[in-house]
């Protein structure tokens, strides 16, 4: 690993500005002094990769090494996409009780067609008043999206107190007392960081409100396929293109990501769907992709297209998903029973590939004990982030979860020595700030 990470990071030039980026590099530079470094922040191993899949990648034809046609995505893995999503989101047909949608593909990433998005909206939409969008906290980094473009977020608490359920009533609240200007509203009910699979009721209810106080609503379902065996994850889009014969009235856009990259560990491909209205989409596509943006991945979509829909694809999410459960239960059950914790104080989840865990009360009550925290872990050789909802590269209060994310996708192997590192260096609940 520590081979692999010095051929991404170490150049003439500085790879990024992350923080843990840099904690990392550190790390190696002063001769990794207590072994390999496991870099469990950013959600990536790169040792999960499907040989099926990438084994498609020397079988592709000629014509997908040029710039493609189509700004929905190569045409066959379009089509993939569209039978996939409608089986695994059980999804009306298009056109169905008055439905209409339509399904394009992101060859970017689906942070980068957020992004398009926001513009979408500031331009045609939000033409007056300051844009805003609301969304849950702790959450992923929508203020680095949105926040370059205007946009001001407002964030509604998950209780850590109750596990980081999130409660109808709070949401509710917050958003009936939230300003008339228009604004966004941003659902990612397979939850990073915290993990929860929303219920299919709450994410209801706040699919009814958004649009009964038309709201422009985006569902970001980067986590959707990645869930405990036993877990059925909850289809906000399908919740979505079941309310909105509901609210006739309606008329703002709406807008809906999943990404691949995260269940087929190829985020290096930048593969995701994308669904929205037939007009949206098309506004979407053919003006603001074609702004800053060819049509290209072909190679990449066509291995995708051929894969998606078999029975390798099906068995190898099931092994992912059970093996990441395991981790979650090991995990748990060591901060538990070999580092003193509360039981309360470390949250698995049922979702996603992350596990979050309060910092020790010593570091809580530190003002930036999180950002210590961290800093200290560096001299274990374990890179882990927090659960705050800011860009890393802004100073911002840690607020009150006093969390930190744990990336649980890597290997047994890896979370064995993970454990073993902890234990050897006397990480415990009752242990000391070391500064």
């Amino acid at each position: 690993m520590e081979q692999k990470l010095r051929t991404l990071l170490f150049d003439t030039v500085k790879p990024n500005h992350l923080e843990e980026v840099a904690r990392l590099m550190r790390y190696i530079e002063d001769g990794c002094p207590s072994g390999e470094p496991l870099f469990l922040s950013l959600g990536e191993t790169w040792e999960h990769t499907p040989g099926a899949l990438t084994k498609l990648l020397g079988e592709v034809p000629s014509y997908v090494h040029g710039y493609q046609l189509s700004m929905y995505g190569l045409p066959d893995c379009r089509q993939a996409v569209s039978t996939y999503l409608r089986r695994d989101h059980r999804l009306p047909l298009s056109s169905r009780q008055g439905v209409d949608y339509e399904v394009g593909m992101t060859w970017t990433g689906t942070r980068n067609a957020m992004y398009d998005f926001g513009r979408l909206l500031k331009d045609q939409y939000f033409k007056r008043g300051a844009p805003a969008f609301i969304t849950a906290a702790p959450g992923w980094d929508y203020v680095g999206v949105f926040g370059p473009l205007g946009f001001k977020g407002m964030f509604i608490d998950l209780p850590k107190a109750s596990g980081f359920m999130p409660e109808s009533a709070s949401f509710t609240e917050s958003i009936e007392k939230s300003s008339k200007q228009k604004q966004l509203l941003i659902i990612n009910a397979q939850h990073n960081p915290t993990s929860i699979n929303w219920s299919p009721v709450f994410v209801r209810d706040l699919i009814r409100l958004g649009l009964a106080k038309s709201f422009a609503i985006l569902i970001d379902d980067a986590h959707f396929g990645v869930h405990d065996p036993d877990v059925t994850p909850t289809s906000a889009l399908r919740i979505l293109l079941e309310e909105l014969p509901n609210f006739p009235k309606y008329r703002q856009p709406w807008f809906a990501t999943r990404s691949f990259g995260k269940q087929f560990s190829v985020n290096g491909w930048g593969l995701g769907s994308l669904v929205s209205s037939p007009d949206t989409l098309d506004l979407f596509a053919n003006t603001y992709r074609t702004q800053h943006i060819y049509n290209y991945g072909g190679a990449q979509q066509y291995a995708l297209s051929r894969w998606l829909n078999t029975d390798s694809a099906t068995e190898f999410l099931r092994k992912r998903n059970v093996e990441i459960a395991a981790n979650k239960r090991h995990l748990v059950r060591a901060f538990v029973d070999r580092f003193g914790y509360p039981e309360s104080e470390v949250f698995p989840g049922n979702c996603t590939n992350f596990l979050l865990f309060s910092v020790p009360p010593a570091y809580a009550a530190i003002p930036t004990g999180v950002k210590v925290f961290l800093q200290d872990f560096l001299g274990y050789g374990i890179i882990l982030t927090d659960a705050w909802p800011k860009p890393y590269d802004s100073p911002a209060e840690e607020g009150t979860y006093k969390c930190i994310r744990m990336y649980a996708g890597a290997s047994a192997k890896t979370v064995d020595a993970l454990i073993g590192r902890l234990e050897k260096y006397g990480f415990h609940y009752t242990m000391s700030a070391a500064h």
